[in-house]
């Protein structure tokens, strides 16, 4: 399975835009940006291969919870429009409140990928509480860039320890368990036991993100 992750910016619009370029002077109605962005490129994606998944992912920083749930349906609806009858291959999930909270999570891997001298061991509580973990990286590394930095990180990250309490990052459980789930619809029961993904990130005990957690089930519903 293949996975397409796309950040989108930028402000909503209209489900369509009207346009009179028609030569019988008739308004016509041509989709929107988000459409054209999100929706054509998850429809070509999928036609490519029945067994490629989309996932659009972006992050929470400096919204509210209404804003968020805007937001989801925003890019549910795009997707939705792109997909039709296929929506369900598609999920929209958030990094809370960015990519970077996480790395605090795993205090090892930080410490490694980035040569923290001392180390620092973290005890941050649930990460996706951190308003601002950017800046907070960057007081214990000032050289921190995202453009150097991040695949460093992410390369060392442990999800295990990232999942371990089944009380903190529900909205990054919230998509393993969409992709779980997906997983489950190709590969040996047998197998998948072995793997245990249910024991290793608390899938069915744990703390979900209800924004986005309505996702996990066949029929799923606007907020």
């Amino acid at each position: 399975m293949l996975l397409f992750c796309r950040r989108i910016r930028g402000p909503a619009s209209a489900n369509y835009i009207a346009e009179t370029n028609r030569t019988d002077g008739r308004s016509q109605k041509l989709p929107n940006r988000d459409f054209e962005e999100i929706g054509i490129p998850a429809r070509r994606y999928i036609q490519a291969n029945p067994c490629y998944r989309v996932i659009l992912i972006d992050d929470l920083e400096g919204i509210s919870e209404v804003e968020a749930i805007a937001t989801f349906n925003r890019y549910r609806k795009a997707l939705d429009m792109g997909l039709g009858k296929h929506k369900g291959l598609a999920s929209v999930h958030f990094l809370v409140n960015m990519l970077e909270a996480y790395f605090f999570a795993d205090s090892d891997a930080l410490n490694l990928a980035l040569n923290l001298d001392p180390p620092v061991d973290f005890d941050n509580g649930d990460v996706e509480t951190i308003k601002h973990p950017k800046n907070k990286l960057k007081e214990i590394f000032p050289a921190y860039r995202e453009t150097e930095h991040p695949g460093l990180v992410l390369d060392l990250l442990d999800l295990d320890v990232v999942l371990s309490n089944p009380d903190y990052c529900a909205s990054l459980r919230t998509c393993v368990k969409w992709i779980v789930h997906r997983i489950e619809t190709y590969a040996d029961g047998e197998y998948l036991k072995k793997l245990d993904f249910e024991g290793r990130f608390h899938l069915t005990t744990g703390k979900l993100y209800d924004v986005s957690a309505n996702q996990l089930t066949g029929e799923y519903q606007v907020l």
